[in-house]
């Protein structure tokens, strides 16, 4: 594992804690134009900068219950006013 994705998963529970599941259960909202696996493609496949926010713990693992793609600029600057997909977690299980 690289140092980055180790990083990411020992942040969000361990790859201990994870392998403990055999099943993840959501109640999701998805808005937006179009959302496949986490790329965005909308106006001749421009692409999106992805936001994740309001963590929550769920059985140990920090989880992000918010999800926004938004279109940016040559600065990579987002457009704040641009929201391309939006998601929101409302329930999340693991067992």
């Amino acid at each position: 594992m690289n140092d980055l994705l180790e990083l990411a998963v020992e942040a969000h529970g361990g790859l201990k804690r994870w392998s403990q599941f055999t099943t993840v259960k959501a109640s999701l909202s998805i808005t937006g134009k179009l959302w496949h696996q986490c790329t965005v493609d909308v106006l001749g496949n421009a692409p999106g900068l992805n936001y994740a926010s309001d963590y929550r713990s769920v059985s140990g693992v920090m989880v992000p219950t918010k999800r926004r793609v938004f279109a940016y600029d040559g600065e990579k600057q987002k457009f704040p006013e641009r929201s391309l997909v939006a998601i929101d977690i409302r329930e999340i299980e693991f067992s």
